[in-house]
């Protein structure tokens, strides 16, 4: 279960519900998003905006007990941002399908 969104290049991107949320960094929710395709393209927006100190501090509290390292668990966040932050960066964060 997750959030699996698709934009209107095709592109799918899927955030998982679990610790691993990219939205909980920022204390957010995608099934709390309003439903308005703006308001969502704006909360996608926001996603792609996150810090590596905002990964790092999210990591180092949430994640502290769970296999694997900081580094490794830090490239996954850095990895989901960084899908959302080059969409963004090519005037591509459109939304055509929202599923969660």
């Amino acid at each position: 279960m997750g959030a699996d969104i698709t934009f209107e290049d095709g592109t799918e991107f899927r955030d998982s519900y679990n610790l691993t949320n990219l939205a909980w960094i920022v204390g957010e929710s995608y099934w709390e998003c309003p439903g308005t395709k703006s308001a969502r393209e704006r909360f996608m927006q926001k996603l792609s905006k996150i810090t590596d100190a905002q990964i790092r501090i999210y990591v180092k509290r949430k994640l502290k007990d769970m296999d694997g390292t900081e580094e490794k668990w830090g490239a996954l966040f850095k990895e989901k941002r960084d899908v959302l932050k080059r969409l963004r960066g090519e005037g591509r964060l459109h939304i055509k399908e929202w599923s969660v």
